[in-house]
């Protein structure tokens, strides 16, 4: 007890009560201050959470009574608008399922259900389809209000729900049972055995060199055909082949021309055979040939001309006209260009006068 008594005479004293007036009392009061500051700001929060969630709720739950006033009456709607009242009804659905409450997917299922009903009683039923739009507006509301009921209002339904459509699964099961067995019993067992596959024949890749002889020498592509025609075509003599006609190439004589001297230290030309060309070439298609029919591949009988990568050269000379023989001219004499010669009478001109006046004298002394 003596250290209660030594706490009371310090308090009494001006020491202690300083402390006390200036720093214990100011501290209790902030934070009493705080804990109700605190207590207002939360139940404030909880006043705007609680009335957006209703909002939410709200705009959620009148989505689905006005598409449900819709399905009442969808016999009479357009396509166009039966379009658009399905996608507001699959909007208003995923929003009911969103909202942070419990019992919202007890709730959209419930609906779903509910909607469904009402748009196949709308066809011939619409009193029916009336009487179901009243209970799925009140027991919506009703949930808006206490959404802790959500089982109570939904659940039962739902289970009752889920029991008659296993039952009606079930019933349906067995009536196709039932048909199928009276099927077999009236027309027996129906065999279920398959034709034997029939094998279609495999024709072989062509190699590259046979596709390289096809395309050069332009033949037809290859057709298949039956294991047992290649077996016949097999046993049976190959037809010998009609000769392919040659073209020989015209020979015109030419004129002798004068010959050209040769240069020894130039090397002749060498020609090349054509029946050596041709007979490459002959031996080339029967190895492309010889290819092809080892690989299963049967060609058309196609007789075409060989063509020869030798191009036989037709020499035509044409006779040309033959031309008088060039007589070269005489060398002409210089003249004489100074001035004498030019300005000087002509002699021959003056010959000639001379001529034609002794000609005058003679015929006039004649007369």
């Amino acid at each position: 007890m003596q250290w209660w008594n030594d706490f009371l005479s310090w308090l009494s004293s001006d020491d202690g009560w300083r402390i006390i007036s200036g720093a214990v009392i100011p501290f209790l009061a902030i934070l009493i201050a705080g804990i109700v500051a605190a207590s207002i700001g939360r139940g404030s929060a909880k006043r705007v959470i609680a009335l957006s969630d209703r909002e939410v709720k709200a705009s959620a739950v009148t989505a689905l009574i006005s598409a449900a006033r819709k399905a009442a009456v969808w016999n009479t709607l357009p396509a166009p608008e039966q379009q658009h009242i399905d996608h507001l009804i699959g909007d208003a659905d995923i929003r009911l399922r969103l909202l942070p409450v419990p019992g919202t997917a007890l709730a959209a299922d419930w609906a779903s259900h509910e909607i469904i009903g009402m748009k196949r009683n709308a066809v011939s039923f619409s009193f029916q389809a009336e009487q179901s739009l009243l209970v799925f507006r009140d027991r919506l509301i009703e949930w808006q209000g206490r959404p802790s009921r959500a089982k109570r209002l939904f659940k039962n339904d739902l289970d009752s729900w889920a029991y008659d459509s296993s039952l009606s699964e079930q019933e349906l099961v067995h009536q196709q049972q039932a048909w199928a067995a009276a099927q077999v019993a009236k027309t027996g067992p129906i065999d279920t055995v398959s034709a034997a596959a029939v094998a279609a024949p495999v024709v072989a890749a062509t190699p590259p060199a046979a596709k390289f002889a096809q395309s050069r020498f332009a033949r037809p592509a290859a057709v298949p055909v039956a294991e047992s025609q290649l077996a016949v075509e097999k046993t049976q003599p190959a037809e010998p082949e009609a000769p392919t006609p040659t073209i020989e190439p015209a020979v015109v004589e030419a004129e002798p021309t004068a010959q050209i001297p040769v240069d020894p230290a130039t090397p002749e030309p060498t020609t090349v055979d054509s029946t050596e060309s041709e007979a490459a070439d002959h031996g080339a298609a029967h190895d492309a040939d010889h290819d092809v029919v080892e690989h299963e591949v049967v060609e058309p009988e196609f007789l075409e001309p060989e063509r020869s990568d030798h191009l036989e050269e037709i020499v035509v000379h044409e006779h040309e006209d033959e031309l008088p023989e060039l007589v070269e001219p005489a060398p002409e004499e210089p003249r004489d260009v100074s001035d004498a010669s030019v300005f000087a009478p002509n002699d021959e001109h003056r010959h000639d006068d001379d001529n034609h006046d002794h000609h005058d004298q003679e015929h006039h002394q004649h007369n």
